[in-house]
């Protein structure tokens, strides 16, 4: 039996690494890090740790190290001994670990590596995916970034020369093609989301009654990054085709205010829980998900539910506006496992 640590920054990150401890790697043991880049990190690292799916689970402090100094940051690079003294507050980094899984591509993976003081002869160092983000081909320039450091490049401690593998769900949908091996993810089944729901505290009754609306759409993070996008003129075109009983809008975590509810729509009473824990909850194989180009809502189909339907909306004068680059979205519609609608101006939209 091996022992790995895993690094999770996102609710999704988290499904994938209990998929991963539920299937390739259920004989051996998993301590898992949950970083603060998630809301109530320290409460869901508890509940996780309640749910005895992983050997141990440590919340960590690594949201600021990302804003030091690039001077600050590969001097703690390179010093051993300070980054065990760091990340020991948190977890056993003495411990002998056999290898590492992180999916995110930032210099804190690094940092990891090099607190680890009794690393295996063998240890491995493997990735996996963190949604549609990975299969994007912007992906691969986020390693460039290390690429410029020469130093680095001649040390053990540039770990993505290390990397043995990666894990996807659809090694089909990638724009790039790794220089490691990928190897594909089984789909999330019921053991799996019964542990997420635990990590969640997920009332699954109180979830299917809320959602229970014909079209769900995704609120982004437009509004709360003053991106001017007319998304509720989207909700008003929806509703003038099934009626406003019939939406349900999502709201985005860091939206500010509700600017929906005042205009007679409902709209979801919690944010804590995210849309692909929602979605492992509830039967969207009647639902249309309605989105200017919202990752989470693709890739809870397209990964985790290929059987069913999503409307992408991809109009072209959102184009700039996506946070996935738009040929990227395309490139996902081209190779979905679930059929996709795309509409190319707000009144060709119909259901």
């Amino acid at each position: 039996m091996k022992h790995y640590i895993a690094i999770c920054n996102t609710p999704y990150q988290l499904m994938i690494a209990v998929k991963l401890k539920n299937s390739i790697y259920a004989s051996d043991n998993i301590t898992l890090l949950l970083s603060d880049h998630m809301r109530n990190h320290t409460i869901l690292a508890e509940n996780t740790k309640k749910a005895n799916i992983f050997f141990d689970v440590f919340p960590i402090t690594t949201k600021k190290l990302l804003h030091t100094g690039k001077k600050q940051k590969w001097s703690l690079v390179l010093s051993k001994k300070n980054c065990a003294y760091y990340f020991q507050q948190f977890f056993p980094t003495d411990k002998n670990y056999d290898g590492l899984l992180f999916a995110n591509t930032d210099y804190v993976n690094t940092l990891i590596y090099q607190s680890l003081t009794n690393k295996s002869k063998d240890f491995s160092i493997s990735m996996f995916e963190d949604g549609l983000s990975t299969y994007s081909n912007q992906y691969p320039m986020r390693f460039k970034e290390y690429e410029n450091f020469d130093f680095l490049r001649k040390k053990s401690v540039y770990i993505y020369k290390l990397i043995k593998r990666i894990y996807v769900l659809n090694p089909d949908m990638m724009e790039w093609r790794p220089s490691f091996p990928v190897s594909t993810i089984d789909t999330l089944n019921t053991n799996d989301i019964d542990c997420l729901n635990k990590c969640f505290c997920v009332d699954v009754d109180k979830i299917q009654k809320q959602y229970n609306r014909q079209v769900i759409f995704f609120e982004e993070s437009y509004f709360a990054e003053n991106i001017p996008v007319d998304d509720a003129k989207i909700v008003q075109h929806i509703s003038n085709i099934v009626g406003k009983e019939n939406i349900l809008v999502k709201m985005h975590p860091r939206s500010p205010r509700n600017r929906f509810e005042p205009l007679g729509y409902e709209t979801n009473n919690s944010i804590e829980i995210p849309w692909e824990i929602i979605a492992l909850n509830i039967d969207i194989s009647s639902k249309i998900l309605v989105t200017i180009g919202s990752a989470a809502a693709l890739v809870s189909l397209t990964s985790l539910y290929p059987k069913k339907t999503i409307m992408l909306f991809t109009c072209k004068e959102f184009k700039n506006n996506t946070i996935l680059p738009y040929e990227s979205l395309e490139h996902f519609c081209k190779y979905s496992k679930t059929p996709i609608t795309t509409f190319h101006s707000i009144d060709e939209i119909t259901l």
